[in-house]
């Protein structure tokens, strides 16, 4: 894995109880709280406010060494964090800067039935203090992202994961994924967990903006589509204590990776597609 450093610049798995429908088009949303018992989500519908893309971690892909076309291997965050950031790969897997949504995006390695699952993963660590731990504090993650109009499954990639810290039996975990063209997103903290799902699927080749946040007991999930009004939100109950990560856990994009930023070639949940706009916002 290479790394770069990124200094901060000021700038303006899946839960078992998930609700399995015939052909999956799409699923409920369900929480886990402390207790263990599932809750239906609540959706609501509001007009889209596009605001910029701020936080400790803001990735916007159109700063950086890399020309377009070429293999991303230098990515610099504009967040308010200092950070470590490198790609990690496996199975010949790269990712590709590309022409975006707006400005530059990134190309991650397509899917494949057969042979090795080609996978690469951006892989961010704190670099000094940890500002990507939220505590109790409340914290908004999102991306922009277009997936592939060729996905499946395979034994090394049936998931698209988006954005991840800590994995599923971790003591701590935030996680912003897709599963069958469903977006999701859960959180695990001192005192339980929970999982919001979207009630309907994304299309496959479109723009879609996804956000999550956890503010006080409640986690929500937005979906829309960049500069269009109306994007559809599910929230529920998520009472789960203190959310606090080792130092040494790093911030996945993209797929799956353990916790010396390493990638599982028989599990790698590889997001199949293009990436923009990443972001992870921790309110002081």
């Amino acid at each position: 894995m290479r790394t770069t450093d990124a200094p901060g610049r000021r700038r303006s798995g899946r839960v078992a109880t998930a609700v399995a429908l015939a052909g999956v088009v799409s699923v409920g949303a369900l929480a886990l709280s402390a207790c263990g018992g599932p809750t239906a989500a609540t959706e609501s519908t509001e007009a889209m406010t596009v605001t910029p893309v701020r936080g400790e971690l803001v990735l916007e892909f159109d700063e950086g060494l890399s020309a377009e076309g070429d293999s991303m291997e230098r990515i610099q965050s504009s967040g308010t964090a200092t950070l470590r950031i490198g790609v990690s790969t496996a199975g010949g897997g790269f990712l590709e800067r590309v022409e975006g949504r707006s400005g530059y995006a990134v190309r991650t390695p397509a899917f494949t039935a057969t042979g090795k699952t080609p996978a690469a993963v951006l892989v961010i660590k704190p670099r000094g203090a940890d500002q990507l731990s939220p505590g109790t504090r409340p914290v908004r993650w999102g991306i922009d992202m277009m997936l592939d109009e060729e996905q499946g499954d395979a034994p090394a990639d049936n998931g698209d994961n988006l954005l991840q810290r800590g994995l599923f039996d971790h003591q701590a975990q935030i996680k912003l994924q897709i599963d069958h063209d469903v977006p999701s997103c859960r959180v695990r903290g001192s005192e339980g967990e929970a999982l919001v799902v979207a009630e309907t699927a994304v299309e496959r080749g479109a723009w879609y903006r996804l956000a999550c946040q956890l503010r006080g007991d409640e986690l929500s999930l937005t979906v829309g589509l960049p500069g269009r009004p109306a994007p559809q939100r599910w929230s529920v109950p998520a009472s789960v204590g203190s959310i606090e990560f080792r130092r040494s856990e790093p911030v996945a994009i993209g797929g799956k990776v353990d916790r010396r930023g390493n990638i599982q070639p028989r599990d790698t949940d590889q997001f199949n597609g293009l990436l923009d706009n990443v972001y992870l916002d921790i309110s002081s």
